[in-house]
């Protein structure tokens, strides 16, 4: 009711992501959309509420922000900031050429936003390129968003954690 479906953005394993506008302040957002019957929950039956709850309480220039949550007896709608460049992953492939200076400033901003969720004691457990958009390119900087809390999860100095989670082009091999 608050927002108006406006195109198709993307679709991964556990949702379909919607450009959408939102009717009182015409802003545009991105809508996730992830449907409850096929939802697998991993460390415990809290997993995409961790997820909503860890989006929406970061306060990071480079993490994607969360603005609010619905749900119903079929979905959850998480309507977060719209980003539209697209993945880092699709970024690099489309370039001619990233220099070192171009990935120093990734690196650092992707190593700041490991540091503030390690500080908050969460851990993201995905990071890859398709799991970080590009914001902007200013000045030849490349400006990035982590996104895709689904695996993330809180942590406890001591206490180790047990799932065996991540893509399967990224893991280690050990």
């Amino acid at each position: 009711d608050e927002y108006t479906i406006l195109n198709k953005l993307g679709k991964g394993s556990f949702g379909t992501v919607y450009k959408v506008e939102q009717k009182k302040s015409n802003l545009f957002r991105a809508m996730k959309v992830i449907s409850k019957e096929i939802l697998t929950y991993q460390d415990d039956d809290q997993q995409f509420l961790k997820e909503i709850e860890i989006l929406m309480k970061q306060d990071h220039i480079n993490i994607l922000k969360g603005y609010e949550y619905f749900e119903d007896n079929l979905n959850y709608y998480l309507i977060t900031e719209l980003i539209t460049k697209g993945e880092l992953y699709e970024y690099i492939l489309n370039c001619d050429k990233i220099d070192e200076a171009q990935v120093r400033y990734i690196f650092k901003q992707l190593i700041s936003v490991v540091s503030y969720l390690h500080k908050n004691q969460i851990i993201h457990r995905d990071l890859k390129p398709e799991n970080i958009l590009v914001d902007s390119v200013i000045d030849n900087n490349i400006n990035i968003k982590v996104i895709d809390f689904g695996t993330c999860n809180f942590f406890k100095k001591g206490k180790n954690l047990n799932l065996q989670g991540g893509s399967p082009y990224y893991i280690a091999p050990e």
